[in-house]
């Protein structure tokens, strides 16, 4: 079990399905890599719902929300080592500890990554927290500038032809800073 929070746009989907990429190899033979936006979930039924369709589960009978996670459990547990995204969880962030508690009790080959704006509070999960990128100060020189991650991914999105100026670098440092690091921000900009 392992969650990724960040402010909206550092990268926590994108770390999520690269993971997922790098990891895929365990999960082929078993149930897969499956992943699932929670962002219209708002309850446990809600997210039920979601992953029962993202896994075509068929939630027949489950007219309680403990009924319908008992129900996704055991289908998860038929999957064998399954990879679970589960992006953008923030809604829902009170009804994860017994939904995971619960899934992960019932398919032990289960492996969730959760993706969400503030911290949760799983047990025995490992929390990670994705920062934006590393900034230039105000009089950093030319070359430390150039080498701070948030103008490296401005200048390969830029990409310019000529060599660049004092002014051209005191210019991305600028927008980097003003786009405080946030990869998404800097990819749009």
């Amino acid at each position: 079990l392992l969650s990724v929070h960040g402010v909206a746009g550092v990268g926590k989907s994108r770390l999520a399905e690269e993971i997922g990429r790098r990891h895929l190899a365990r999960f082929v033979s078993g149930g897969g890599l499956w992943r699932c936006s929670l962002a219209q979930a708002s309850s446990t039924e809600g997210v039920c719902a979601a992953v029962a369709s993202v896994l075509s589960i068929p939630l027949g009978g489950a007219d309680t929300a403990d009924a319908a996670i008992r129900q996704v459990g055991q289908a998860l547990a038929g999957r064998g080592h399954t990879l679970l995204l589960l992006d953008d969880a923030d809604l829902i962030a009170a009804a994860l500890p017994q939904l995971m508690e619960t899934w992960l009790a019932q398919a032990p080959q289960l492996h969730v990554l959760i993706t969400a704006r503030t911290a949760l509070r799983l047990a025995d999960g490992v929390a990670i927290e994705l920062l934006p990128l590393a900034l230039p100060g105000e009089s950093a020189g030319v070359e430390a500038t150039l080498a701070c991650e948030a103008v490296t991914l401005l200048l390969d999105r830029v990409d310019p032809q000529d060599a660049l100026s004092q002014e051209d670098v005191a210019a991305l440092a600028l927008l980097a800073r003003r786009l405080d690091g946030i990869p998404l921000a800097i990819e749009l900009a």
